[in-house]
């Protein structure tokens, strides 16, 4: 199967923080997720991934495409939602869609409508004056309304309470359903591996197989949980405890590893 997005080498480094030697490889179809402690590097990978910052070493292929001599027509085709979202405050949610909306050649001014109204965001209110949380869902309204093929998401649940989290997360998994699109999506461990165990059972998967690997693309030190299924806390207990970077869901089969360092 060819991959989505792949990475190779991938590093960044600031003045007191390395991310390093990064190795990924995401397959259409699946829901990958970026697990870690805060100042693990999630927000720094997806931002890498997203080619909203330039690494410095390594390579980050999309739709095996490469940065450097397309980027423009990758990001038509990705739909990216940052932690801190970037507004025009005095703008409105209308005037926002209305200033997004030239950048991407299937802009869907029929679905982001239909997305925001579902979730309660006001059309005519100024952005300054939009909650957390919907300034968090008019992200997501944007990022899902023209057609993506890929979508990169940096805590899409932040911020939200219980029933949008539930709604981002069936959006999420009809987005892959037709087995071609893909998520990349960051979060905490301590609150993202039970709602992803659970979205794996939602769709169907009551049990799952769980492959704890010590680093993106490594492969030692592989430890294997069987059969784990979401109501099985002992499990979750000791999967969150190891402190785990990435998740993918893919048939029968949960992935998960640690950033590296």
């Amino acid at each position: 199967m060819t991959a989505i997005l792949e990475a190779s080498n991938l590093s960044k480094r600031y003045e007191d923080f390395t991310l390093s030697d990064v190795a990924l490889s995401i397959p259409p179809g699946t829901i990958s997720g970026i697990f870690g402690a805060n100042g693990a590097g999630k927000t720094t990978l997806v931002k890498l991934l997203a080619h909203q910052i330039r690494p410095s070493s390594g390579t980050v292929r999309v739709f095996g495409l490469s940065y450097a001599d397309r980027e423009v027509e990758i990001k038509n085709r990705i739909g990216y939602a940052p932690q801190e979202p970037v507004f025009y405050w005095g703008k409105s949610v209308r005037g926002t869609a209305r200033f997004v909306r030239p950048f991407y050649d299937r802009w869907d001014g029929g679905l982001f409508y239909k997305l925001l109204d579902g979730f309660g965001v006001p059309r005519e209110k100024k952005v300054k004056h939009l909650s957390r949380g919907q300034k968090t869902l008019l992200c997501l309204a944007l990022a899902l309304s023209h057609e993506a093929e890929l979508l990169i998401l940096d805590e899409p649940t932040a911020g939200l309470d219980f029933i949008h989290r539930r709604e981002i997360l069936d959006r999420l998994r009809e987005f892959v359903a037709d087995g071609e699109r893909t998520v990349i999506v960051s979060s905490h461990v301590t609150d993202g591996l039970d709602e992803f165990l659970a979205f794996g059972d939602r769709i169907g998967q009551r049990l799952l197989e769980v492959d704890i690997l010590a680093g993106f693309g490594g492969g030692q030190g592989v430890q294997t949980v069987p059969m784990v299924r979401r109501d099985d806390q002992d499990a979750v207990d000791v999967l969150a405890g190891q402190e785990l970077a990435e998740i993918v869901v893919a048939g029968a089969r949960l992935q998960l590893r640690r950033l590296p360092g």
